[in-house]
Formats: structure tokens, C-alpha cells, sequence
């Protein structure tokens, strides 16, 4: 891949959006029975290199070959839901950047579900970090406000990340794809119907999910441990967003407020000391020059 040398800092070198990665991986014969395609899928664009489109042109390819095949997606449950009525209601979900694929596959009858973890429990777990690393907090709502999301949820920002908010990088990309690989292992299991797997996942989860997948390590875990694991990291613990909010964003800000106030008090009353001092003192020469 062809880089051209330029001037630019460390974290927008990192930051910077590549070429095409020609994100499409094949895991032939996970637990010897049926391959895994995987397709990683970059959030911003719906149409383009690296996008939707390509998960598209796979199905495509593959519907042409064979019927028995399943579409997953790497999405949320909610999102899922949501994306999943809408194909029977009026309401285009343009934002939606699974919207196409999902529409596709149930508009040709192909099997399909979601392998992503559910919203609550990363929506808790993301929370439970927060509270316990503050600094890692601050710094990752600075770097949402400097830089885009688009180039955050890069491959490329992944160094930066695991420096600057580690805690965030595991609880959220980390576990997201171990939770995608576990349930694509329980789909290849469970689907003895089906000889090929579609995987569409996020660009930022495919590596991971594709390290897991082609490393074999998965299919020595027993059912048992799959969905024990499963069950740690989809647990539905108590939510401390508003919490971590108070803590963290209202009481500074109170403070801060107070603090401006507490201080613009006391240099209006240091003011008004020395204006009463000086009219005190000009009152006193003038009294003492009518004496004169």
C-alpha cells in the first residue's frame, strides 16, 4: 500500500483513514463442519469501498451457489429490532448502516440473526469502567470531542486507544468481539442445516473476530463454558450513567461556578472596601482643607 510521507502529528498519522482493506476473510471448516465468511464493514458510508455494499455483493454471490446459508450481523439486539420492523412499516432507518443487508436477506428469505452483544449489558458494563477509571473517562470524552467517530472506530486508531483509555478498549471493542465470536461458534454448532455463514461485523471487530475464529482456540471450549462466558459478558448489572454524570460532569461544573462566583464576590467587596476607603480619605482632606 502505497503511504506518502508527510509532516502530520503521531495521533492523526494513527487517526488517518487507509485505503480500501478488502475486508472480506474466509474461516473455512470452523468445528469441521461449515465455513465463516467474514465482512467488515466501516460505519459512516452505506455505499463504497469497505461498506455495506460489499456485504451485499457477497450474499449476492453466495444465494447464487447455494440456499443453505445463514446472514449475522454484528449488531445490537435494539438496533436489530428496530431495523426489523422498519422493513414492515413506512419509516426509512438512512442511518442505520445494516439497514441494506438486513433488508436484502429478508426480502429473499435467507436465515439471518445478530451476534452482537446486547445494548444493556454494554451500556452497563461501559458505565461500571467509567466509575472506576475517571481519568480514562475525561480522556476518552476529549478525544470524542477533538477527533470524529469515524476515525476513532478506525483499525488505525486502535494503537492510540490502547494507549490513552485501555479500560474502554476492553470493555468495549475487546469483549464486543469476544461476544461476536462465541455466538458465531454457537450458530455454526447449533446449524447443522447450513454449510456457509455470512458474518457482517463492524471494521473496528473484525480483526479480533477473525484472530479468534482462525485460531482454533474456540473449538475447544465445551458448550458449557461458551455460554458461561456468555453469560459473564452479557450480564445486565445496574446501569451508573447518572452517577458517573453527577460525579464527574455536574458536581466540577457546580463546583467551578461556585468557585468563579466565590471569587467575583470577593473582588466586588475588595472593590467596594477601597471605594469606601477612598471616598473616607477624600472626605477627610477635604474636611481638613475647609479647617485650613
Amino acid at each position: 500500500m502505497y503511504c506518502k510521507i508527510t509532516h502530520e502529528s503521531h495521533d492523526k498519522k494513527i487517526l488517518r483513514i487507509s485505503a480500501s482493506r478488502f475486508a472480506t476473510r474466509i474461516v473455512p471448516s470452523v468445528c469441521g463442519k461449515s465455513d465463516v465468511v467474514l465482512v467488515g464493514i466501516v460505519r459512516e458510508r452505506l455505499y463504497g469501498i469497505d461498506t455495506v455494499e460489499e456485504s451485499l455483493k457477497v450474499v449476492d454471490s453466495m444465494s447464487m451457489k447455494s440456499s443453505k446459508f445463514k446472514v449475522l450481523v454484528g449488531i445490537n439486539d435494539k438496533e436489530f429490532d428496530i431495523i426489523t420492523k422498519s422493513l414492515t412499516s413506512r419509516n426509512l432507518l438512512k442511518g442505520k448502516f445494516m439497514s441494506p443487508i438486513i433488508a436484502m436477506v429478508s426480502q429473499y428469505e435467507i436465515a439471518n440473526g445478530y451476534v452482537a452483544r446486547n445494548l444493556t449489558a454494554t451500556s452497563s458494563r461501559l458505565s461500571l469502567t467509567a466509575m472506576k477509571n475517571p481519568l480514562q473517562f475525561y480522556k476518552l470524552m476529549w478525544t470524542i470531542a477533538t477527533k470524529s467517530l469515524s476515525l476513532v472506530r478506525t483499525p488505525q486508531a486502535r494503537p492510540l486507544l490502547e494507549q490513552k483509555i485501555p479500560s474502554f478498549v476492553d470493555s468495549y471493542l475487546k469483549e464486543g468481539s469476544e461476544v461476536m465470536s462465541l455466538k458465531l461458534l454457537n450458530e455454526v454448532r447449533n446449524g447443522e442445516s447450513f454449510e456457509k455463514f455470512v458474518a457482517v461485523v463492524p471494521m473496528e471487530n473484525l480483526e479480533d473476530v477473525y484472530q479468534s475464529l482462525n485460531s482454533r482456540e474456540l473449538e475447544k471450549l465445551a458448550r458449557d463454558a461458551v455460554d458461561m462466558r456468555l453469560n459473564v459478558l452479557q450480564k445486565d448489572s445496574v446501569g451508573l450513567w447518572i452517577p458517573v454524570l453527577v460525579m464527574y460532569c455536574i458536581f466540577p461544573i457546580a463546583f467551578l461556578i461556585k468557585g468563579l462566583k466565590y471569587i467575583g464576590n470577593a473582588e466586588i467587596g475588595e472593590l467596594a472596601n477601597f471605594e469606601t476607603e477612598g471616598v473616607v480619605i477624600i472626605g477627610s482632606w477635604v474636611r481638613d482643607k475647609r479647617r485650613d
